[in-house]
């Protein structure tokens, strides 16, 4: 475990801050982003609710509840914020209630940022490679297309674009976050336009910085811009410079009706 600890080791580590007259004022638990169960919360205040009956057994009035974070603030999430406190809400009512003066905080800066940032890449470079001739293979990637063999007249094309930012900037979140990015364009795309196998690559000439194995896009031009939205959690923040790139430029908008 990266940080706590089992809710089964919490008794002995009670006992010894007891012992060393520790002052220990409550129970902070984090489900981890990328929850896929919105129980998981639930069963986090259960688990409190017991440490802190434990706590009282070894004097100490324990009076604050911190759940965490990970709530997620967009609509693409794999659960909801609202299935999320339909666990939460019951189960805090029941271990925690107001009469208990327990303080009850969370972290919920995801929650407030995920949707508020869309990413604008720029295509500056593009190569075309035949769709159905696998040269290498990625048993994690197996619609990826894997060569760098031009097609011939006869073979249906397949384009890698490489783009102005990456995993070592704001695409971190594929390595970090369990983030799943979509791309899509500034324009509408017309229903009779030929879609092609596309990959999307970073700046930096690393096989790691991938930030689509394989998605379906018309053909695009160096000079394109590629969108990703929710892209406000966990990804500007966790930029490098690797490769002596810079950081990408941040821009802030606002609707005029609510300037």
């Amino acid at each position: 475990m990266k940080f706590g600890c089992h809710p089964s080791q919490a008794p002995k580590l009670l006992e010894v801050a007891a012992q060393l007259d520790l002052s220990v004022v409550g129970v902070s638990f984090h489900v981890g982003s990328g929850c896929l169960e919105a129980s998981a919360f639930a069963r986090g205040v259960e688990s409190a609710r017991r440490i802190f009956n434990i706590a009282d057994q070894y004097g100490f009035d324990f009076d604050m509840l911190d759940i965490g974070g990970g709530f997620p603030g967009q609509e693409s999430a794999a659960i909801s914020f609202d299935e999320i406190v339909a666990d939460l809400g019951p189960a805090l009512d029941e271990h925690f209630p107001p009469a208990s003066g327990v303080r009850i905080i969370a972290e919920p800066g995801r929650y407030f940022v995920a949707s508020a940032f869309t990413v604008a890449v720029n295509i500056v470079a593009k190569r075309m490679v035949a769709r159905d001739i696998q040269e290498f293979k990625d048993e994690e990637a197996e619609d990826a297309v894997m060569n760098s063999v031009a097609p011939s007249m006869c073979e249906e094309p397949a384009f890698m674009y490489y783009v102005n930012d990456g995993v070592y900037g704001s695409f971190n979140c594929l390595l970090y976050d369990h983030a799943a990015v979509t791309p899509s364009l500034m324009r509408d795309v017309d229903k009779e336009e030929a879609l092609f196998s596309t990959s999307v690559w970073g700046p930096t000439c690393d096989g790691l910085d991938r930030i689509m194995e394989h998605c379906l896009l018309p053909e695009l031009q160096v000079g394109d811009w590629i969108l990703f939205e929710d892209m406000g959690a966990y990804t500007m923040a966790a930029a490098s410079t690797f490769n002596g790139f810079s950081k990408p430029s941040c821009y802030y908008v606002v609707d005029a009706n609510m300037w």
